[in-house]
């Protein structure tokens, strides 16, 4: 993963999500795709996933836009999935923001 800066606008969190054997999941008749961020400070995100494709591949993304990213330190994600047979949630995973020199 490339740096991310405090403030960011425009970075691209591109998941595919798999099942334990490491295959895609086929994520197009999914009713709803979450992408949760806790933030070091503050109140925690709730972002809606989108398609990269038809979904058939598990891939999904969140573009990040103002005010996601508004503080320097180590967020988490994670991904919950609804489809007709369950609702899921993906490993979480952490990432750094840093302060821009500028």
């Amino acid at each position: 993963m490339a740096d991310i800066f405090k403030n960011d606008v425009g970075t691209t969190f591109r998941i595919m999500i798999k099942d334990e054997t490491g295959a895609a999941i086929n994520l197009s008749p999914a009713s709803s795709k979450k992408l949760y961020i806790r933030r070091p400070i503050g109140t925690p995100l709730i972002k809606d996933l989108q398609f990269v494709g038809d979904g058939s591949d598990g891939v999904v993304q969140y573009i990040i836009v103002a005010g996601d990213l508004i503080y320097v330190g180590t967020y988490t994600m994670q991904t919950k999935i609804t489809l007709p047979e369950g609702e899921w949630y993906t490993t979480a995973m952490s990432f750094a923001v840093r302060a821009p020199i500028a």
